[in-house]
């Protein structure tokens, strides 16, 4: 069994070697809703001078005007439906969209022929996908209505789920979470360590504003894929 720095350096291995694809494939994963691809770009606040007591009192000026309100009205509305909308499209297929990044990853580290068009050949299974989203969801949330351990522990208990219906197409969501449970007894630790290990790497991602994150994300997957592999064997 390999620990978690032999893995992380399978993973680097062929993180590295196709870098700019992984990192594409990986922001465009993360943006449909792919789950783990996580990318977080955070805006800093500037010059503290805008929150002067004076510029407070500008924008209030400003907000006391009708006109202006009502702009600043439809603005957040129309912020907020584009919001949902986006939100509600993540949701139908953001599941497919995982199972095509994991068979990406999987690809990836078995030396296998990878390209930009993986992350849409699982879009044909919207249901599957959006099923073992949500079947693996309601699991962990009813776990933790326990205590946040038990969600926990169901969360890695679940995670391999994706790797195992991506590499078979016909597989239902509930058996592949059976399947999940069955190859991951006595192997939660294992995973739990390999997750802990990436302490540093995203400590350095969000520092860079979550820009860091472009790379950080693809070489956690990555090494996930691995794990999977190796386990799976």
């Amino acid at each position: 069994m390999k620990s978690a720095k032999e893995i992380r350096q399978v993973a680097w291995k062929y993180v590295t070697k196709n870098i700019l694809l992984v990192i594409i494939v990986g922001a465009v994963a993360g943006f449909l809703g792919a789950a783990g691809a996580k990318f977080e770009l955070t805006i800093g606040t500037g010059n503290r001078e805008q929150f002067s007591t004076e510029s407070v009192r500008n924008y209030i000026d400003l907000i006391q005007h009708a006109e202006f309100s009502r702009v600043l009205v439809l603005i957040i509305a129309g912020f907020g439906i584009v919001t949902f909308i986006w939100w509600l499209i993540k949701v139908v297929i953001g599941g497919a969209v995982t199972l095509a990044y994991r068979e990406f990853n999987l690809q990836l580290i078995d030396g296998k022929r990878i390209d930009l068009d993986s992350i849409f050949e699982q879009l044909k299974r919207l249901w599957a996908g959006f099923s073992l989203n949500f079947m693996t969801g309601l699991f962990i949330l009813l776990w933790s209505c326990l205590f946040m351990i038990p969600g926990i522990i169901a969360g890695y208990r679940y995670s391999m789920a994706s790797y195992i219906m991506a590499e078979n197409p016909g597989m239902g969501a509930m058996e592949a979470i059976r399947e999940s449970k069955k190859l991951m007894k006595g192997k939660k630790w294992r995973l739990f360590c390999l997750d802990l290990s990436f302490i540093g790497w995203d400590f350095l991602g969000y520092i860079t504003f979550g820009i860091g994150m472009f790379f950080v994300s693809p070489y956690e997957n990555a090494a996930r894929a691995v794990f999977y592999r190796e386990i799976s064997e």
